[in-house]
C-alpha cells in the first residue's frame, strides 16, 4: 500500500531519514497538527536533530505543543532542547496543561542529568512554580526520585533558594545522607526548611531517631541540629528509647 506524504513525512521524522522531508516538504504542506507529530517523532527516543533543523526552517514561525516538550524532558538531550528553546523561548518556562506538574518536574522524574536540569534553569524552567490544585510539586519529586541529588545541585549552583521547600525534612524522613549533607552545606536547616502549608511537625532528629539512622543523626548532630521537642513533648532521646535503639540514645545524649 503506498503511504500517503503525510505518512511519508511521520515515517521519515520516526527514523531521522531527512532527505526525503527535505524533498517532500517543497511540494506539500502538512497541517499544524502533523508538524506537532513530526516533532515528537523526530525527537523521542532517537533525537533526530537534523529533522528539528529542517521542520523549523521551513515553518520558522510553528509554534511548539505540549507533547514535543513532553518528549524533549524524556529525551533529555540538550542539542534537541536547544533548537526547541530557539524556535520558541518559552519552551520550557511554563506548566502543562493536564496538571502533571512542569518540564522540570518531568525532567526530574526522567532522572535526566545534572547538566540537563542546569539547561532547562538556564532557559527560565522555574522550579517552584506553582500549577493548579498540586501547587509547587517539584519538591516531592525532587525527593521521590533518586536522581535528587542532581536536581538540587542544578538548583544550587543556579542559586535557587532551597530554604522552605520542606526538602531537608523530606531528605531525612527518605533516609537520602547525601542530599541531607547537600542541603545542610547549602545553610538549609531545620528551622528555615519547613513550608508554610507543611502540616507535619515532627523534628528531623525524631525522625533519624526513629528509623534507626544512625548515620543520619551523626549528620545532623555534626551541623548543630539540636534535640528539641515535639508537640507532644517528646525528644528525639526518647524516641530512640522507645524504638530501644539505644546506641542512638547514647549518641544524642553525648
Amino acid at each position: 500500500m503506498t503511504l500517503t506524504k503525510d505518512d511519508q513525512l511521520l515515517q521519515a521524522a520516526s527514523t531521522g531519514n531527512n532527505h526525503h522531508p527535505t524533498t517532500l516538504l517543497t511540494t506539500h504542506t502538512p497541517s499544524p497538527a502533523l508538524i506537532q507529530q513530526m516533532l515528537t517523532e523526530a525527537i523521542y527516543p532517537n533525537a533526530h536533530l537534523p529533522i528539528l533543523t529542517t521542520l523549523f526552517t521551513h515553518f520558522p514561525q510553528a509554534p511548539i505543543s505540549e507533547e514535543p516538550i513532553r518528549s524533549s524532558c524524556y529525551q533529555g538531550s540538550i542539542p534537541i532542547s536547544s533548537a526547541l528553546a530557539a524556535q520558541d523561548p518559552h519552551t520550557y518556562t511554563g506548566s502543562f496543561d493536564d496538571e502533571k506538574g512542569t518540564p522540570m518536574v518531568l525532567a526530574v522524574q526522567s532522572r535526566q542529568s545534572y547538566e540537563f536540569l542546569s539547561f532547562l534553569l538556564a532557559n527560565g524552567a522555574d522550579p517552584y512554580l506553582h500549577h493548579g490544585r498540586f501547587a509547587p510539586i517539584f519538591p516531592a519529586a525532587v525527593i521521590i526520585y533518586r536522581g535528587a541529588s542532581d536536581a538540587v545541585a542544578a538548583l544550587g549552583d543556579w542559586k535557587v533558594d532551597l530554604r522552605g521547600r520542606n526538602l531537608l525534612v523530606s531528605a531525612v524522613g527518605r533516609g537520602y545522607g547525601g542530599l541531607a549533607r547537600y542541603l545542610l552545606g547549602r545553610g538549609v536547616r531545620p528551622e528555615n526548611d519547613i513550608a508554610e502549608d507543611n502540616e507535619s511537625t515532627t523534628p528531623v532528629l525524631h525522625l533519624a531517631a526513629r528509623d534507626g539512622d544512625v548515620d543520619m543523626v551523626r549528620l545532623l548532630l555534626e551541623y548543630g541540629v539540636a534535640d528539641i521537642k515535639d508537640d507532644k513533648g517528646t525528644t528525639a532521646v526518647e524516641v530512640a528509647e522507645e524504638m530501644q535503639y539505644l546506641h542512638i540514645a547514647q549518641l544524642l545524649r553525648a
